[in-house]
């Protein structure tokens, strides 16, 4: 912990306000931060001045001159990581997680056999995603840098997609897409995630002598507890994609299950709904069985046009249909969850753990959904 003992000090002393937490291993989580003594709500733990933090603006200007213009802000922070000649920021960048550590659990550096066959759904487009974003910014920068390798590229471009934190300057909105609108900063990059959050995250003038960000409890903590923030109300498909882990227990999680409803559409069937805004994007969360996306699906296989479009048009509350509608969709995630269950054991290697860990809550959230359905077909 020496090199983390080392980072605070160097952080206190560039002007980052540092109140009650300390960093700290955490079993079965990697580095976090813990309180140092008891927090009160409202307590603001972390101070980070604008002048601390690594930005667009802050980016070399000879060099930036030399770039591409289309570059995005997250390959230009990334650049930045990989190329800064100074000394700047070497005791920050030394308490940088290493680049096997991401290949333990980072998805986007998996083998092909395992991210085509294994993962989930909605994992799978998040990471093809990814990897799409990824090789457009590798293929502008490695022109330009031949002796830059990809792999020490792509940990600096992970480092960025994992520790940034929404940041915009009027400029920036008008300049960059929001995702693209990110910055670095000290300290508060080892904050680790709970849905529940336990603090807030604020770039706010009004608790700092200057523009900066504030970090801000919103519950007590007790000296030795971990202090978390959120990341954003996110599934465990989005945290295994983006961050490489699934939380336990996540009030936000949920399940896209186009998989198994897809199919039992024919191709018109599926052009209509493509045309009404209507295709994909069907959920489950354990409580809400249907959600109205899927009512609208699996209706337009079960009712004639005119009355199709009257519930679409809210011209008809569906209960007449209702339990048909029921009976058809816990038909196909019954189906669905045997071949989960194939999937979920058939995994092993670096991916195991998290993947296994994802397919155990997707089997878990889809049981309990067909539970419900199986009730309400019953009652109805």
């Amino acid at each position: 912990m020496a090199e983390y003992s080392e980072l605070l000090a160097w952080a206190i002393e560039k002007g980052v306000g540092v109140n009650k937490i300390s960093p700290k291993r955490i079993p079965g989580a990697g580095l976090g931060i813990v309180a140092a003594e008891d927090i009160e709500v409202n307590d603001i733990v972390l101070k980070v001045p604008a002048a601390c933090l690594r930005t667009v603006d802050t980016f070399p200007t000879k060099l930036k001159s030399k770039l591409p213009k289309d570059m995005t802000v997250h390959s230009l922070l990334a650049l930045d990581i990989v190329l800064d000649p100074t000394s700047a920021y070497s005791i920050w960048q030394a308490a940088f997680p290493p680049f096997s550590d991401f290949q333990k659990c980072i998805p986007l550096l998996w083998d092909s056999s395992t991210t085509s066959s294994h993962l989930p759904f909605t994992v799978r487009k998040l990471v093809d995603h990814q990897l799409e974003k990824l090789s457009r910014d590798w293929s502008i920068i490695s022109p330009v840098f031949p002796d830059l390798s990809e792999d020490r590229y792509t940990h600096a471009w992970l480092l960025v997609n994992t520790r940034t934190f929404y940041y915009a300057t009027s400029r920036h909105e008008r300049l960059y897409p929001k995702d693209d609108r990110m910055a670095l900063q000290p300290i508060a990059d080892l904050f680790n995630h709970s849905s529940c959050g336990g603090c807030t995250v604020s770039f706010d003038s009004r608790v700092l002598d200057s523009e900066g960000f504030a970090v801000k409890a919103t519950r007590a903590y007790k000296k030795g507890q971990e202090v978390t923030i959120s990341y954003g109300n996110h599934s465990n498909d989005l945290l295994l994609a983006e961050y490489g882990f699934c939380l336990e227990e996540n009030e936000w999680d949920e399940v896209c299950i186009d998989e198994a409803i897809l199919p039992l559409l024919s191709k018109t069937q599926k052009e209509i709904l493509k045309d009404r805004g209507f295709k994909g994007g069907y959920i489950i969360d354990g409580r809400t069985p249907v959600c109205y996306r899927t009512e609208v699906a699996v209706r337009v296989m079960l009712l004639g046009e005119r009355k199709w479009e009257k519930f679409v048009g809210g011209e008809d509350d569906g209960n007449d249909s209702q339990r048909e509608v029921d009976r058809t969709v816990l038909n196909a995630l019954q189906k669905w969850r045997n071949e989960e269950y194939k999937m979920g054991n058939d995994i092993k290697g670096d991916a195991g753990k998290g993947l296994r860990l994802r397919w155990k809550q997707i089997w878990h959230i889809v049981t309990e959904t067909c539970e419900i359905l199986e009730e309400r077909v019953k009652e109805a």
